[in-house]
């Protein structure tokens, strides 16, 4: 369940988080290169970059943003790694995020 406040401040968000569920990591996406779970892990890491800059910004510290290594740990999900950690802790079953890559 998305929080009342997220879901204001992000109204594409349930939209996303319900397309994501009806697909398989596998199936294709309207970018042809993509499937569904690179867009997943993409996104993902724009969330995270966004939080971690705007944190710091708030924190009147500066930072400097990263690249896309920041995907890093999400294309490789093992029983350790956050992006598992997270799918449990929401109790998603994490069989339906698919094969390692």
């Amino acid at each position: 369940m998305i929080p009342t406040e997220v879901a204001e401040t992000l109204p594409e968000l349930a939209p996303f988080a319900r397309a994501v569920q009806a697909r398989r990591p596998e199936d294709g996406t309207w970018c042809e290169a993509w499937t569904v779970r690179d867009v997943l892990i993409h996104q993902t890491g724009n969330a995270e970059e966004l939080a971690r800059v705007l944190e710091a910004f708030l924190a009147g510290a500066p930072v400097e943003a990263r690249g896309f290594d920041r995907e890093a740990p999400y294309h490789r999900p093992d029983r350790d790694g956050p992006l598992l950690r997270r799918a449990h802790a929401r109790g998603a079953d994490p069989a339906r995020l698919g094969p390692d890559r």
